[in-house]
């Protein structure tokens, strides 16, 4: 998870404790190896997900809104532009 989010074992499980304690997540252990932990959203974690991204969606549609068609375009393309630097820093971690 630590290699996933860029940070170090100890920033990522201090995240998850915090996760938790909010009851937003919970760890569950692999059936197969007792030593493997895996973290799932709980129902309020899952509502907290759902409501950040409708939040995330309105704000965009009214910035979008307030643009002109040069800047529509320019945003687009700086858009896709950081889309690809996403892609490529993941298979650059997965190296």
């Amino acid at each position: 998870m630590a290699k996933t989010l860029g940070t170090s074992a100890p920033t990522a499980s201090g995240l998850v404790n915090r996760l938790a304690a909010k009851g937003l997540v919970t760890r569950v252990e692999d059936d197969a190896d007792r030593r493997v932990r895996h973290v799932q959203l709980t129902e309020e974690g899952q509502e907290t997900l759902s409501a950040l991204d409708s939040t995330y969606e309105r704000l965009l549609g009214e910035m979008v809104a307030l643009l002109d068609a040069d800047e529509l375009a320019a945003f687009r393309d700086n858009s896709r532009l950081m889309l690809d630097m996403v892609e490529r820093t993941r298979k650059h971690r997965a190296e």
